[in-house]
């Protein structure tokens, strides 16, 4: 499944969080929150058992899902002046739902304009294989 198809799937169903705790949020996600509840993999704190928050469980499954997200761009909003600077995709999408308060259809049809054509396949790991992409990623 696409980015922008995972967003905009999650955005039919729950209502749209800001803010840091809605990443995490099981009611009420923010986009990027929502779309890896839509692929069934929003990490939440019961869902960790090392020391790891849930936020940075998520921008790495992110990461892990959508490898392109990681690819540095300027933030869409000519009048922006926070994020003028190249950063990564996903932090984009983080910026554009928290401080421009797209909503997550806007923010869905922004991504499906950088996002690569091809569909991607979200690749099936076991719990397991997540702890433990987890943990090397906390060890960097």
């Amino acid at each position: 499944m696409k980015l922008s198809e995972a967003i905009l799937m999650n955005g039919m169903t729950k209502p749209q969080g800001f803010g840091a705790a809605s990443f995490s949020s099981a009611s009420a996600p923010c986009a990027l929150g929502g779309a890896l509840q839509s692929v069934n993999r929003q990490c939440a704190r019961n869902d960790i058992n090392y020391p790891i928050t849930e936020n940075i469980c998520n921008f790495q499954t992110i990461k892990d899902l959508w490898l392109w997200t990681e690819r540095e761009i300027t933030c869409p909003v000519l009048e922006c002046s926070d994020w003028t600077c190249n950063v990564p995709v996903s932090q984009i999408i983080w910026h554009l739902n928290d401080q421009h308060l797209w909503t997550r259809a806007q923010i869905a049809e922004w991504v499906a304009s950088i996002e690569p054509k091809e569909l991607e396949i979200v690749p099936e790991i076991t719990i397991e294989e997540l702890v433990i992409s987890r943990r090397q990623y906390a060890e960097k």
